[in-house]
């Protein structure tokens, strides 16, 4: 089944922080303009009643809110066995009304009042959502009951009561009175499992006509206002993906189709779709448009709100969240309502130290000549990450000459250019250059290429100090003249680890190099394992290695020469295809360990967590780890990844402002709260992590014999299958249990020495830092790991030391690439003359690109 998102009902708020608006106004000459309107914010914090700790699905209708809220009450029951009267906690779901301001608390109604579970069966009753009807509001809930009708005579103890079970869902309507009081539920249709066919309804909707037009993924029916089925449409095929009623009545619905994602209306006369429209690529989620747009949907992959109009048949962004100082990842269009053309209304759900926050937050459309001016800096990126988010609105918030304009490029994008470059590449080349750029996704060789990056080393010496930072990283990035034109508060290392006594210290690790070590293994032995294809393989190789083949400031390639053309021929070592298998799997042995076995060469090593690469390397490796990377013929086989990062033009007009804003990424306070999981860039909050690595912690009651699972532990003598590792691995001398299940029972096997736990002067033993894991022939090990020995440090220390190089992906590059290896792939190439015409293709796509 494709796996589509949904595009409407009930999506629960993310989390970020709320302030208030700050303003801004029209740039200087030279700059892009912010819009000529702005949606200013007025924020209303919600205080919840006594007993309410979250809201579910909101609506807002006729100038109230109404949310779904859920709670519990008590009820008294009899043990019909013992008599003795106990109280449950049965959960209910309330429904709340309140202004617009957030004040006036009312309960509208309880449902669910009956839920109730035990071994007899039993039911539960849902709110599904919250609907306008032509007389007025009204309650969609959904109602499910188990039971057994078991026959006479029944033995519990000999017979099974599941196959004796009934299961009822039923759909009902609750209409809301003026007073508030939920009115008598109304059946609509029922699901029972003696039905062949079952209907499991999405969307409920009333047209302007006051039909019903309910769907699901494969079917929309339609009834009328007494709700006597008229016709169905059969939907398989695309799915619906969301349905929505238009500002003329129809009732429209979001499919995927060969042309894209379309909105197809529903034509009663035909019963069937009538008119479809091309939706912009980005539309995932729309709501409502009152009345004054056909629907509202987010725009730019969330970061702003667009609306369509049928008669034009295209969208048009209304506002971008950060422009309106207003954090998208706490609404969505769900939960943003059309008031009128001049004002729209949004819940807010966010979250703080303090627990779930709800706002709403009234947004009047201003001309931007009405709001406070300030100088405009113009952020582009590919999809904006959650807390550089945070970051800018921050920055608006608090500056009072500068703010941040974002462009994510993502809202361009299509399915030719899956990052919308293109639209970025357009305003580049016609001078519109945007003054920070967010690193990920970008193409920042080719764009360093263009000259148009500011050097980024004498802001750093002249505030932060290149002494505070781990240098290896940035070294990596610096150009041959010694600039730097990006920065990223954190890193990691891809590495390729072997045994030291058969793939060397590293120092050299050329394709020459790999052969002899490969050469050492035994028959049946391989270099990737056994499942690595010839793509497979060259995708490692080369994207390890992309710069070292396209220099995009000279404009210059490389592909004809010794080590492109050894990456080529050394593809020939692994098969076209592999074809997985159950035994493949069940008797999965772990890469590092057929590594120990010496039925492997080398095995992947991310180096990000320091806990977990100690525990997947030197704990099964011990002294014989060596971190060698991939073979090249120049450097390290390491290469460095970046989080995202940040870098600045050199057109850009406010620099010192720019730097104010990107540069904190590097210092402490910013990188002591987050490094996103990888290694800090910022040298005190990197050593400051390995010293804690290495400190030991100790505890009077820990006893490290009794803290493996000893109660699954199995007899399972470790055997010294390597000697060249000096220490025996975990080997399972039974790879499954019979009948091929696997064995997933948690055993331990014998450290070295110098990884073993110390015991202080008091007696106590050392608490692990976290516990590793290893898998061999389907059986799972698992092991403490403690404080890191100054060898390890060493060794982590040296390999940072020694990357010299980025791990870069290059679309472009790869696609001109991969299209042309095919050919080598399948015998229709030599090596050279692939290279050649790789060469030929990607220097001429470089020179079109400076």
């Amino acid at each position: 089944m494709k796996k589509i998102k949904k595009l409407a009902a009930f999506i629960l708020a993310a989390a970020l922080l709320i302030t208030g608006f700050s303003g801004c106004g029209k740039t200087e000459a030279g700059k892009s303009d912010m819009p000529e309107f702005i949606y200013v914010p007025t924020y209303n914090k919600l205080s919840l009643p006594e007993g309410v700790e979250w809201l579910g699905s909101v609506k807002y209708v006729d100038g109230k809110f109404y949310a779904v809220a859920d709670s519990y009450r008590e009820k008294e029951t009899v043990n019909e066995e013992t008599g003795e009267t106990y109280t449950e906690s049965l959960y209910v779901q309330k429904l709340l009304s309140f202004d617009e301001d957030g004040k006036n608390f009312a309960e509208v109604g309880a449902f669910g009042m009956d839920n109730h579970w035990d071994e007899n069966g039993g039911m539960n009753e849902y709110i599904n959502g919250i609907i306008k009807t032509p007389e007025g509001l009204a309650v969609l809930t959904s109602r499910n009951t188990t039971s057994y009708d078991l026959p006479a005579g029944f033995n519990p103890e000999t017979g099974n009561r599941w196959e004796y079970e009934k299961n009822k869902s039923e759909y009902l309507i609750y209409p809301i009175g003026e007073d508030g009081a939920a009115g008598e539920g109304k059946v609509l249709f029922v699901n029972e499992s003696s039905q062949e066919d079952y209907f499991y309804p999405n969307y409920f909707l009333i047209g302007g006509n006051g039909n019903w037009y309910i769907g699901s993924w494969e079917e929309i029916r339609v009834y009328d206002k007494d709700f006597n089925q008229l016709y169905s449409i059969d939907c398989s095929v695309n799915g619906v993906n969301g349905m929505i009623t238009l500002k003329d009545g129809s009732v429209g619905c979001a499919m995927w189709t060969e042309n894209g994602i379309q909105l197809k209306v529903i034509d009663d006369s035909k019963k069937d779709f009538g008119e479809s429209y091309d939706l912009p690529q980005n539309v995932y989620s729309f709501a409502e448009g009152n009345g004054v747009y056909d629907f509202i949907y987010a725009s730019g992959n969330g970061s702003g709100l667009g609306a369509f109009d049928t008669a034009k048949g295209e969208g048009e962004t209304l506002l971008y969240w950060l422009d309106s100082d207003v954090d998208s990842n706490g609404v969505y269009p769900e939960r943003v309502f059309v008031k009128d053309e001049e004002n729209l209304i949004a819940f807010e759900e966010t979250w703080n130290d303090e627990g779930t926050v709800y706002n709403i937050i009234d947004l009047k459309k201003t001309p931007s000549s009405e709001v406070p001016e300030k100088k405009i800096i113009t952020l582009g990126c590919i999809y904006m990450d959650y807390n550089i988010r945070q970051d800018v609105l921050e920055f608006n918030k608090t500056n009072g000459e500068y703010r941040i304009r974002v462009t994510d490029y993502s809202e361009y994008a299509s399915g030719e250019d899956y990052y919308g470059l293109t639209k970025l590449n357009t305003e580049i080349i016609s001078g519109n250059v945007p003054d920070i750029f967010i690193t990920s996704n970008m193409p920042m060789d080719k764009y360093a290429g263009k000259g148009i990056f500011e050097d980024l080393m004498p802001y750093i010496e002249k505030t932060i100090g290149w002494d505070s930072l781990v240098q290896a990283p940035f070294e990596a990035l610096m150009n041959d003249e010694g600039k730097l034109y990006e920065i990223h508060e954190s890193f990691g290392i891809r590495s390729y680890v072997g045994l030291k006594n058969v793939v060397g210290d590293g120092s050299s690790w050329t394709f020459d190099d790999l052969k002899e070590a490969f050469a050492k293994l035994p028959e049946g032995a391989s270099v990737f394992g056994e499942d690595m294809t010839k793509a497979g393989a060259f995708s490692l190789l080369f994207s390890n290695n992309v710069a070292s083949f396209v220099d995009w400031e000279k404009g210059e390639c490389n592909f004809t020469g010794e080590e492109f053309i050894d990456i080529l021929e050394f593809t020939e070592n692994f098969p076209l295809e592999f074809e997985y298998t159950d035994e493949f799997y069940n008797y999965y042995v772990q890469p590092i360990i057929k590594v120990a076995k010496g039925e492997m060469l080398l095995s992947a090593a991310s180096v990000y967590n320091i806990q977990n690469m100690r525990a997947q390397n030197f704990y099964i490796l011990g002294d014989q780890t060596s971190f060698v990377g991939l073979p090249t013929n120049e450097g390290s086989g390491n290469a460095f990844y970046l989080n995202a990062g940040f870098a600045m033009s050199s057109t850009c007009e406010y620099k010192d402002a720019v730097w104010e804003f990107i540069s904190r990424i590097l210092t402490e306070e910013h990188q002591k709260k987050e490094h996103y999981y990888q290694l800090p860039t910022n040298k005190a909050i990197f050593d400051e992590m390995m010293e804690k690595e290495m400190t030991p912690e100790f505890d009077e009651f820990y006893n490290p014999e009794e803290s493996l699972y000893p109660e699954y532990a199995v007899d399972m003598p470790a055997v010294e299958t390597n000697p060249a590792i000096g220490y025996d691995i975990p080997v399972a001398e039974t790879p499954a249990m019979p009948g091929g299940e696997v064995n997933e029972e948690v055993s331990s096997f014998t450290l070295p020495e110098f990884v073993k736990g110390q015991v202080n002067e008091k007696g106590w033993h050392e608490l692990p830092k976290t516990y590793g894991w290893a898998e061999n022939g389907g059986q799972y090990f698992e092991f403490p790991v403690y404080a890191m020995t100054q060898a390890e440090y060493d060794a982590i220390m040296e390999l940072i030391n020694s990357t010299t190089k980025i791990s870069r992906y290059d679309e472009s590059v790869m696609n001109i690439v991969n299209e042309e290896i095919e050919y080598f792939f399948n015998g229709d190439r030599t090596a050279q003359q692939t290279a050649e015409y790789i060469q030929s293709r990607v220097n001429l796509y470089v020179n079109e690109q400076r």
